[in-house]
């Protein structure tokens, strides 16, 4: 009798977690999830529920079915591994060139949140872009092209040479706006926190193409968004990955952390892009000729008008 009692409670005990796991998760995102407003969440509870009946019901477990319930692409449970991108070495070298009078410069994934790798990351790419501004190009190229995101300050603050405006996009949530981004003068400001007096502060109003393609996804889609409504300013590529939304962090019980998914990125004028970003011109770029062939192009029948 007394094992069979402790095999009770033990059970009792399973399925309290399994329920305090699946309402933990369920409740975050009730009150968080850019998509709350247009959920059944008792129905989603009670799905979610069966689906993780005959399995180990986990936060792993809960959050995939919550996210096909859901349908949300973009939140996840942070690991480690999130972080591999952190290597970059302190000999980390940017990718950009100049040639007939074309500047580019690629801005690439980071996923680091280290301070002391996100700065070196800003400076080195600063530094190259001060470098090719002083030969004095007549455009620029900026490529996002298989930038999967990351974080988003770091890629703003170089992007920032380029926008200079108190207004780059919104975070929106169930179309109400929860707050601006902006790039001016030296001054970076995200999720309500600023970053500011670290670098040194370049103003380029030069005519801009930005490349983007299908593997540019969140901070590098928010990057690209931040150019949408600049003057002179171009978006060419393949449409974006779609993943277009703020991720917010929140520590679960067990001691995981969840991203999750709050708001959509906005561009200046309040468009949300759900399905990515859509490129001005639809156009299939491979390499640094074709790049050089069709910046051309666009100075003379875009630009130039």
């Amino acid at each position: 009798m007394k094992y069979v009692l402790k095999i009770i409670l033990l059970l009792l005990g399973v399925a309290t977690c399994k329920a305090s796991i699946i309402d933990e998760v369920i409740s975050l995102a009730k009150k968080h999830s850019y998509k709350s407003d247009s959920i059944n969440w008792e129905q989603a509870k009670q799905t979610i529920t069966q689906r993780c009946a005959n399995k180990e019901v986990n936060t792993q477990c809960v959050l995939n079915n919550l996210l096909t319930v859901i349908n949300d692409q973009h939140s996840f449970i942070a690991t480690s591994s999130k972080n591999s991108s952190c290597e970059i070495g302190d000999s980390f070298q940017p990718n950009g060139w100049l040639e007939q009078k074309i500047a580019y410069i690629e801005i690439p994934s980071l996923m680091c949140g280290d301070p002391v790798k996100q700065n070196l990351y800003i400076r080195t790419h600063l530094k190259l872009i001060a470098e090719l501004d002083s030969q004095e190009p007549e455009y620029w190229v900026i490529d996002l092209r298989g930038n999967r995101g990351g974080h988003m300050w770091p890629m703003l603050s170089v992007a920032s040479v380029f926008l200079n405006t108190q207004t780059a996009g919104y975070a929106i949530k169930n179309n109400q706006k929860m707050f601006g981004w902006w790039a001016k003068e030296g001054e970076v400001g995200v999720y309500q926190n600023t970053h500011a007096g670290q670098f040194t502060a370049i103003d380029i109003k030069k005519p801009v193409v930005v490349l983007i393609n299908k593997e540019t996804g969140s901070a590098a889609e928010a990057t690209a968004i931040s150019f949408i409504g600049r003057e002179q300013t171009l978006i060419a590529g393949k449409q974006s990955k779609g993943l277009a939304t703020m991720n917010q962090p929140f520590n679960l019980s067990d001691g995981s952390r969840l991203m999750l998914a709050t708001a959509y990125f906005a561009s200046r004028n309040l468009d949300t892009f759900p399905d990515g970003v859509t490129p001005d011109i639809s156009v299939e770029i491979n390499d640094q000729k074709e790049v050089i062939n069709f910046a051309k192009s666009a100075w003379e029948n875009v630009f130039s008008k």
